[in-house]
């Protein structure tokens, strides 16, 4: 029964209210432009509102997502929120060569080729949005992606920030 109406919400409204669960920390290695190895870690962003997105370059949905992301995240700078996409391919340079051709500038991009971090998070599909409060307490989980699922994303942002 509860399947059934997690479903329905899905289908519905795009999105899941998750029960409030601690984001679980993790440490990655940053996709950047200079090939160094930059780790960064999710604890860094506390304080902070964090729209944590899991995506492949082979993944349809995805590649209509990330430029959504994209362009929330260069509207949301300077703000209290920080846009993080976890990337799970093998190859980085697949990765590099997908956010090259969308022109992806303002996402922080993490690489998870072994998908440990999706474990963690429990991934079961792709893309899946994460929204995590400034506590780091997950508060809304978006599985899939469909066109103006920025608008409920800016809705659950504008939540989180009050």
């Amino acid at each position: 029964m509860r399947a059934t109406i997690l479903a329905l919400c899905v289908a519905a409204c795009g999105h899941v209210p998750a029960s409030p669960r601690s984001a679980p920390d993790f440490t990655l290695t940053r996709l950047s432009t200079d090939l160094a190895d930059e780790r960064v870690s999710s604890a860094g962003w506390r304080g902070r509102v964090v729209v944590l997105d899991f995506w492949a370059s082979w993944c349809v949905p995805c590649r209509k997502e990330l430029p959504a992301l994209d362009a929330l995240a260069r509207h949301y700078a300077g703000r209290d929120v920080v846009f993080v996409a976890v990337n799970l391919d093998h190859e980085t340079a697949n990765a590099r060569a997908l956010l090259d051709e969308l022109g992806i500038s303002a996402l922080v991009t993490l690489l998870d080729p072994n998908g440990e971090v999706a474990d963690l998070y429990r991934l079961a599909t792709m893309p899946t949005l994460f929204l995590i409060d400034k506590s780091g307490v997950t508060r809304f989980v978006r599985p899939g992606y469909r066109p103006g699922d920025e608008v409920g994303i800016q809705l659950e942002i504008a939540e989180l920030l009050r």
